[in-house]
């Protein structure tokens, strides 16, 4: 399939909108066991449950390219050690 240089430049202005640290949620560390368990067949329900549990949003999994902060993982442990003290 042939695209017009107008879609490649669509495409990179896209690309160049996400921060340095943002990604989306299908390419993040973290959540890619959770994307590959629903890709082997894994029921939806049984992963947002095991997210649930692991304390990250299930929604996530729904919207796979949903840009999200590289560090949003980190955030929250951070979060939670300063409710500890």
């Amino acid at each position: 399939m042939y695209h017009t240089r107008d879609y490649w430049y669509r495409l990179f202005e896209v690309e160049m909108q996400l921060a340095s640290n943002e990604i989306r949620a299908c390419e993040h560390p973290v959540l890619l066991k959770y994307f590959k368990m629903e890709k082997v067949g894994v029921p939806s329900q049984a992963i947002k449950g095991k997210m649930q549990v692991e304390a990250i949003d299930p929604n996530l999994l729904d919207d796979p390219n949903k840009i999200i902060r590289k560090d949003i993982f980190d955030l929250a442990k951070e979060s939670e050690m300063e409710e500890a003290e």
